[in-house]
């Protein structure tokens, strides 16, 4: 009795070769014979490998059918991880010029490595990116045996258009929140940019601000002399007010674009609180802001919170 299945791709198949004799070495070692043989067809413009399994009656008390059946999973499963791995760019870059084709080479490229990303389980943790991993090579794995039972011949770029729906519509959803993310990142950064112009083009109305942010929706600003600006109108806001209608951040922003200040000093940024907020100053006011981080100034404000707070 004899077997054989045959593997074509318009790639360097080197690396799949290498990994099917490791894997299936140990058919030797139960005396069968086995025959992968690696080769190039001219007239097709492939590279083909042909893996062959041969009965030997002096073989060990497996069986060929035993052998078979435990080849064939051990060569679903290389497959499986060869293809998963060596076409998954391939398929991100064909799902993104098909659906975002409008977009600048470098938009795309950003999409393209943040659904790499979403794809490899980048962003989750260790444990969980092992088990999606997992699960997709095993469905993969299932798949391509299912397609053994009736076929010796499998042609890689044709199965991955075939027969890898699945993955293929992962890629889809990935590319498709990347896309989302992206659009909305590029259009917080416009709006970001808007913000810094319009900063750039007041006149300034104090030389410095002093901000000190102690906890949710409590901040204290004063000027270089010290003096705490209040709640009252000044330079155009109300504290009271925008803490009403918005949310701290697009407050702090509303407030500091008011008093266009020369200079924005954002004192204790060391503690690690409120960074979304310090980060967003940061961008508008770009080439204006510094850090203290423990002044005598902030931290009587500190103290002055922490009291109030307990009350």
């Amino acid at each position: 009795m004899t077997y054989e299945f045959v593997i074509g791709t318009s790639r360097d198949n080197e690396r799949l070769v290498f990994e099917l004799k490791e894997s299936l070495r140990w058919i030797e070692e139960k005396r069968y014979g086995l025959d992968i043989n690696n080769f190039y067809s001219a007239e097709q413009n492939l590279h083909k490998v042909k893996v062959g399994l041969q009965d030997n009656a002096a073989a060990d008390f497996w069986s060929f059918e035993d052998v078979l059946q435990v080849m064939k999973r051990l060569l679903a499963e290389n497959l499986a991880e060869y293809i998963l791995e060596e076409f998954k760019e391939q398929l991100i870059w064909k799902e993104i010029n098909k659906n975002y084709k409008k977009l600048a080479p470098k938009s795309k490229k950003n999409i393209f490595n943040k659904t790499l990303g979403i794809v490899d389980n980048a962003e989750q943790n260790d444990g969980i990116a092992l088990l999606l991993s997992y699960r997709r090579k095993y469905r993969t794995t299932e798949n391509i045996i299912t397609y053994m039972q009736t076929n010796n011949y499998m042609h890689l770029e044709g199965y991955m258009q075939f027969g890898m729906r699945d993955f293929t519509a992962e890629i889809k959803r990935a590319a498709n929140t990347a896309q989302k993310e992206f659009t909305g990142k590029a259009e917080y950064y416009e709006f970001i940019s808007l913000l810094h112009y319009f900063a750039e083009q007041q006149i300034p109305e104090f030389n410095e601000i002093n901000l000190l942010i102690t906890g949710r929706n409590k901040f204290y600003i004063w000027n270089a002399q010290g003096q705490e600006i209040k709640e009252e109108p000044a330079g155009g806001y109300q504290k009271k007010t925008l803490l009403k209608q918005t949310d701290l951040g697009d407050a702090l922003v509303s407030i500091l674009l008011a008093l266009a200040p020369r200079r924005i000093v954002i004192h204790h940024a060391a503690n690690g609180k409120n960074n979304q907020w310090t980060d967003l100053i940061r961008n508008i006011f770009s080439g204006r802001v510094s850090e203290c981080n423990g002044c005598e100034k902030c931290l009587a404000y500190q103290k002055i919170s922490l009291v109030s707070e307990d009350k």
